[in-house]
């Protein structure tokens, strides 16, 4: 009963799914966000311009949105990377949605996403050509770094997350015993 008369069916969620959210969140909180000067956005804007319109870096459609460059978080942690103009690429819809947390270099040269580059179809010369304007961008505009393991109070911020995780398996396992017991 996963589509009825075309349509997808909402699915049920378990309270389990919710972990990685929950990470993002304690993560995000606490990551800067540094508001880029107007020579900054100069600098971006003149690197990423093509013809006077921002381009998508990696798939070089027009650009909609913004995508941190090197994700905020890894491994249900904070990367040390924070939300900065140096840090940001524009890109489309498609790209930001499909290359979520992984490596940019190892995402773009992936044909598997659907709905990245080369899983659209995208010529790999351009898809070369732009990874390598990337590589410029990457080693020329320096991006700021928080070594997290040297922030006093982080182990223990990041202790609350696991505990979180206990109290969500605890209603987990509540859950699954009310859905033995429901007769409908």
């Amino acid at each position: 009963m996963d589509i009825i008369l075309g349509i997808k069916v909402p699915t049920n969620d378990t309270i389990k799914s919710r972990t990685s959210t929950i990470a993002k969140s304690l993560a995000t909180s606490i990551i800067p966000r540094i508001e880029p000067t107007q020579d900054e956005i100069k600098r971006v804007e003149k690197f990423f311009s093509v013809d006077g319109e921002l381009k998508c870096a990696y798939c070089s459609d027009p650009a909609t949105e913004w995508d941190h460059f090197h994700p905020l978080i890894k491994d249900k942690k904070p990367s040390g990377y924070v939300t900065e103009i140096f840090n940001l690429v524009p890109c489309c819809r498609n790209c930001n949605s499909s290359k979520g947390n992984r490596d940019w270099k190892e995402w773009m040269k992936d044909s598997t996403p659907a709905k990245s580059p080369l899983g659209r179809g995208k010529d790999p010369k351009l898809i070369e050509a732009n990874i390598d304007k990337l590589q410029e961008y990457d080693n020329n505009f320096d991006k700021r770094f928080i070594d997290w393991s040297n922030v006093d109070g982080f182990e223990e911020y990041w202790e609350n997350y696991n505990e979180i995780c206990k109290a969500i398996d605890k209603a987990q396992d509540q859950a699954d015993k009310f859905k033995k017991n429901f007769k409908v």
